[in-house]
């Protein structure tokens, strides 16, 4: 301990502290790189976002022109303060995965789920990015890391299931609409076929097979101790959470809320630019949105996918296109404007992080000289 450059860890309260001297340069420096390529990894996709947008705003000239500016960004700023309504659905769905008492409180856990859409809205984090990230922050509080991974495995599969229904509900509109019972149906079928993966994927956190894919989460730390993951704890978890049915349908619906009400932002488009259109037809818009999203994970952000998407969906229910392109720029002023201010939340949470030396991991450790 009488080296300035080693780092001490002790066991307090069963929770660890570490008190590193940051004499060594070679510690610094792997630190600094570490998040240096981070920051540079998002200003560089930061500045390839920006440029895409700038691409569509060529496409979008036509409404810019008619209305001016002045005419998207009212409803843009209307649909990030709508924003809240939803999250807090996202936010409860969550929360209901936990046992009874326990989890993160409700700010943290809304700052957690915000965290975590935006990082899968405008990262290629194949939408599973934001779980890895909500469990990177939270475990840092959180001590029962099993209930933790349960929750978000949970999470991830009502999220999975409630998006099928919701497609679903598109695609029957769709097809109510157009009288194409037949193609409606092949792609229900479809959708069926893929409802049956997620089955599946239930079935196997049900037999305890979910200690396989607790590896790739041992190894997003260097020290397996700090992630304070143990298979059959986290396997003893998910069987507990699946034990809670009306807690599970209770997250639910709050999941299926969030989507639901997502479409106000179409809505409030759709009003400010004063075009009539049912609820039917909101909805659809919204259900293809989203659908896009899951169909392009690919793709970062699903840029152009999801403007595709909207354009060729409302074209089908007979929409204006300058009212469609208003519903897709609206859309990707609220993911930058929301998930942007995310991402830099994110930053300067690991940040600070960094700067106390990674000392607010919880768990038991073993003491180290």
């Amino acid at each position: 301990m009488g080296n300035n450059t080693s780092c001490v860890y002790v066991t307090r309260e069963s929770s660890r502290y570490r008190d590193c001297q940051w004499g060594n340069p070679a510690h610094l420096i792997q630190k600094l790189r570490k998040h240096i390529g981070l920051l540079a990894y998002f200003t560089a996709g930061t500045a390839v976002g920006l440029y895409l947008v700038h691409l569509l705003a060529g496409e979008v000239g036509a409404l810019v022109v008619r209305q001016g500016i002045e005419g998207v960004l009212p409803v843009a700023l209307a649909a990030i303060g709508w924003f809240i309504v939803p999250l807090y659905a996202a936010t409860r769905s969550w929360r209901l995965l936990f046992p009874s008492g326990t989890g993160p409180g409700p700010w943290k856990s809304a700052e957690l789920t915000w965290i975590g859409l935006s990082v899968n809205w405008l990262l290629p984090a194949a939408l599973v990015g934001g779980e890895l990230v909500k469990l990177r922050l939270a475990r840092r509080r959180i001590l029962d890391s099993g209930n933790l991974v349960a929750s978000l495995v949970g999470d991830k599969t009502i999220q999975v299931a409630t998006q099928l229904v919701y497609t679903l509900l598109g695609l029957s509109i769709l097809a109510w609409v157009s009288g194409r019972v037949v193609g409606g149906l092949r792609e229900a079928v479809g959708l069926l076929a893929f409802a049956g993966v997620v089955y599946l994927f239930y079935r196997i956190q049900r037999g305890g097979l979910f200690a396989r894919a607790a590896m790739p989460l041992r190894r997003l730390v260097r020290d397996r101790a700090r992630l304070g993951i143990n298979a059959a704890r986290m396997d003893a978890a998910i069987e507990e959470m699946y034990q809670r049915p009306g807690r599970l349908w209770l997250s639910a619906g709050w999941r299926m809320a969030f989507r639901l009400l997502m479409a106000g932002e179409v809505a409030l488009v759709f009003w400010w630019l004063e075009y009539p259109a049912g609820l039917l037809t909101v909805l659809a818009l919204e259900s293809m949105a989203q659908a896009s999203r899951v169909a392009a994970l690919a793709i970062p952000a699903a840029i152009g996918a999801q403007e595709a998407v909207i354009v060729a969906a409302g074209l089908f229910l007979g929409c204006p296109p300058e009212v469609l392109i208003g519903v897709a720029v609206v859309k990707r002023i609220r993911e930058l404007g929301i998930g942007g201010a995310g991402l830099v939340a994110w930053q300067l949470k690991e940040m600070r992080a960094f700067a106390r030396g990674g000392s607010e991991d919880r768990g038991n450790s073993v003491a180290r000289h």
